[in-house]
């Protein structure tokens, strides 16, 4: 299942962006009002979503995932004429963010989700705040929502991966880990945070070493992991002053990285990864290689899923007569997050939508426990999988559920 889903983008790097460059001054924003208050609708009149997707182009096959993800919560979580939701819909490989956010005005939408590319997220975000409308990005730069309070961000980033591997691993108390990554924007976002994340706690980040993604070969970037890498020979056992390495990549990369780290003397040293190394594939192609590394993933892509993940899974399944991808169960959780949003509002909870996103509980979800932060990002918490014996097991939890 999950390796069906990242064939629609060849993993996360479809939709990573490149930073928006800056000269380290901090952006000249427009003035953010607050949104304004939500009336409660009368009769059966909607409440209008912008949706500003890749219905067609490059990109299409993944906006349909999406797109699908939105129509089937809205099907399965039916509400009253009252307070049913409105989808209006933009094609983002033929429309700007500025034009499709002004048709989304015009129309009386009171929220916006989307893009789903990453390049077109910044200058969505800021579109929205100059038409004070709340927007939820679904592209993988939480960064944005420091744009502005009306900027929320959910897709899992490297950014949620780090925190939740430098979480993991300080439970485990490694003292000593090293980080190996590659040198495009998800290696270095991850190493910003997973460097970051470590820094209050008992766990030390003492080597870290990027390399090439374009290159196959990674004895260089190994070695700079070494001791004293000037002086090894090929004679001698290259020492490592960590017993913990986190690899921040994907499958392809990872399944030729793998028998690499045998070569290089680290097939002793326990090995940690993200949700781009879980792949039924690597059983077969990098399995002995990787026995007992740990990696870590959504609850609908664990071998043995909670509950949750099962029952959107099966839903999708019967609707589509497909297996789901991170792509639409993203988009259905979505629309279940603006139903509780909207609950709040209803309820007088919150004055608007932004107000009551940010108030949100922690929310069980097919892509897992689900938290918003302060700036807006909707992070996820992930589990880990042990490779064991060339399969892949969801690992047994280490600590008590924090959702109860």
């Amino acid at each position: 299942m999950a390796s069906q889903a990242d064939a629609l983008s060849s993993g996360s790097e479809l939709v990573r962006p490149r930073q928006p460059k800056t000269t380290g001054q901090k952006l000249l924003l427009p003035q953010i009002l607050p949104p304004p208050k939500l009336p409660l609708p009368a009769g059966d009149k909607s409440w209008a979503i912008g949706i500003l997707l890749p219905l067609s182009g490059e990109y299409a096959a993944i906006g349909q995932r999406f797109q699908r993800g939105l129509e089937l919560a809205l099907i399965s979580k039916p509400t009253s004429k009252a307070y049913k939701w409105h989808l209006i819909l933009a094609d983002s490989a033929k429309t700007t963010p500025g034009d499709a956010i002004n048709h989304f005005k015009d129309d009386q939408a009171t929220i916006i989700l989307g893009p789903i590319q990453s390049k077109l997220a910044h200058s969505a975000a800021e579109k929205a705040i100059k038409c004070n409308l709340p927007i939820i990005l679904l592209a993988p730069q939480p960064h944005l929502t420091n744009l502005g309070t009306n900027v929320f961000q959910h897709f899992l980033s490297a950014a949620n991966q780090a925190r939740e591997v430098a979480r993991f691993i300080q439970q485990k108390d490694e003292k000593r880990v090293a980080l190996l990554h590659p040198d495009n924007d998800f290696g270095n976002d991850f190493k910003a945070t997973f460097i970051n994340s470590c820094l209050n706690g008992k766990t030390t980040t003492v080597k870290v070493s990027a390399y090439d993604p374009a290159e196959t070969d990674f004895s260089a970037a190994i070695t700079d992991l070494q001791c004293n890498p000037t002086s090894t020979t090929g004679k001698e056992i290259p020492a490592y002053p960590f017993t913990a390495l986190v690899i921040a990549d994907f499958y392809p990369r990872l399944r030729l990285l793998a028998p690499q780290l045998t070569f290089h003397n680290l097939d002793q040293c326990q090995l940690y990864g993200t949700r781009g190394g879980n792949d039924y594939r690597l059983e077969n192609e990098a399995g002995s290689n990787l026995e007992g590394a740990i990696f870590f993933d959504l609850d609908l892509s664990l071998p043995q899923p909670p509950q949750t993940a099962i029952t959107y899974r099966n839903l999708y399944l019967k609707t589509y007569q497909e297996q789901p991808s991170i792509y639409d169960a993203y988009a259905y959780d979505t629309i279940t997050i603006l139903n509780q949003a909207r609950d709040l509002t209803n309820n007088a909870k919150a004055t608007n939508l932004s107000e009551a996103l940010l108030k949100l509980p922690p929310l069980k979800l097919a892509t897992g426990l689900t938290k918003v932060s302060h700036e807006g990002e909707f992070s996820k918490k992930l589990c880990p999988i042990i490779f064991r014996n060339r399969q892949r097991c969801t690992l047994n939890k280490t600590e008590p559920d924090t959702d109860k």
